[in-house]
């Protein structure tokens, strides 16, 4: 009988296993596959999730530190520098091995290789299935991903058409990229209402970039001619390519669970559906929703009865009114986006003290998208007509 269970070793569930083997409880992680082990993922890291952890990243698992971030609209760029570190780069394989390995550090089990089965919850414990095997924990954390097979049965499903897709792979340069973040917005159709939202990107490494691009509504061979322009554009600035990995495929939650809970078992991370509509990072929410995690479970070993509740209600009001609110920008964008002119607009936008120092706020976990969308809404009749 352990105290808690986690199944899932990427970033929700390495940290809330961490977070409840230093809390005294004894944990077990599982993960399906053996360490490091490859993940589709940009692989950007903000200085918002990175001060969520309460130790430090090494110099090694860190690819390439960023200062800032270039917008890119057809052949216009648009260059926003922060003079302070605003993100890093990782490999997610070492990046969660590294993760992984300081859970085990703090005391937790980790057994990979263990593929769960199912899972049930009675009164008092949870089981969980791992081939013939079964263990019981007094809860469970839930951490396996957008495609939580776990989630299901014991929360109540989640509305499959509220996925984006998103594709990605590494490659080497001879050259070094510049340390800065590059999204590339696609040009929309005409007449097209609402747009299609998405874009592609270009996250430095050492020696090298992850590529992707992904959105909803696009199919596979829109988002690699995508990505194949944008590393066209990197090896014309930066280098022939030296090496290249195999274009990779995920899912990406666009809305959050109905159900973050039930008594014992709670969803964190990409399992509870905690990632940005617009930029699709969830690494900030994977550690925010594995520290009120972590502190739930401590409650309900101590028999607290509504502790995996108040998990929920925590969640509500502080990560998912931060989602709704980038929801909203998201969605006010799109609206405009029809009748103008993509290059003007993130033009003015980037030439607007207040909504840059918003999105500075943001990065750097000082303030929220709660505050971009306060300072974004009156701006937007001028946002419009800067941009027709």
């Amino acid at each position: 009988m352990y105290d808690v269970i986690v199944v899932g070793a990427g970033p929700a569930g390495c940290y809330s296993a961490y977070l409840c083997a230093k809390a005294g409880l004894e944990t077990l992680l599982l993960e399906k596959d053996r360490l490091p082990r490859r993940k589709c993922c940009a692989g950007g890291v903000l200085e918002r999730a990175a001060r969520k952890l309460d130790f430090p990243i090494p110099g090694e698992v860190v690819e390439r530190e960023v200062h800032g971030a270039v917008v890119c609209v057809g052949g216009h760029r648009h260059e926003l520098r922060f003079g302070e570190r605003v993100a890093f780069t990782v490999r997610r394989e070492r990046f969660d091995a590294f993760l992984a390995r300081k859970a085990e550090e703090r005391g937790a089990t980790l057994v990979e290789g263990a593929r769960v089965e199912r899972a049930s919850e009675r009164s008092d414990h949870v089981e969980v299935a791992v081939g013939p095997r079964i263990h019981q924990a007094r809860c469970l954390v839930l951490a396996d991903g957008v495609g939580s097979r776990l989630a299901g049965p014991l929360l109540g499903p989640y509305a499959q058409e509220r996925f984006a897709a998103g594709m990605s792979y590494n490659l080497g340069l001879e050259g070094q990229p510049d340390d800065l973040m590059e999204f590339h917005f696609y040009p929309q159709g005409e007449g097209r209402s609402p747009p299609r939202y998405g874009y592609g990107w270009m996250f430095p490494t050492d020696h090298g970039a992850n590529i992707g691009a992904g959105g909803l509504g696009f199919d596979r061979a829109f988002i690699v001619s995508e990505a194949e322009r944008i590393e066209a554009s990197c090896s014309s600035r930066f280098g022939k390519v030296t090496w290249r990995e195999e274009l990779a495929g995920h899912p990406l939650p666009l809305y959050v669970r109905r159900r973050l809970h039930s008594p014992r078992t709670m969803a964190v991370g990409d399992s509870g559906g905690l990632a940005n509509p617009i930029t699709g990072e969830g690494m900030s929410y994977a550690f925010a929703s594995a520290l009120l995690a972590a502190e739930a479970a401590a409650g309900v070993c101590a028999g607290d009865a509504s502790a995996t509740e108040l998990y929920e209600r925590r969640c509500r009001d502080s990560i998912v009114r931060d989602l709704d609110a980038a929801r909203y920008v998201e969605r006010a964008v799109r609206a405009l986006l029809t009748p103008l002119d993509l290059d003007r607009f993130f033009d003015a936008f980037c030439s607007s003290e207040e909504l840059c120092s918003a999105c500075l706020g943001i990065v750097r976990d000082e303030s929220d998208w709660r505050l971009l969308l306060r300072r974004a809404l009156p701006r937007m009749p001028w946002l419009y007509f800067r941009s027709l």
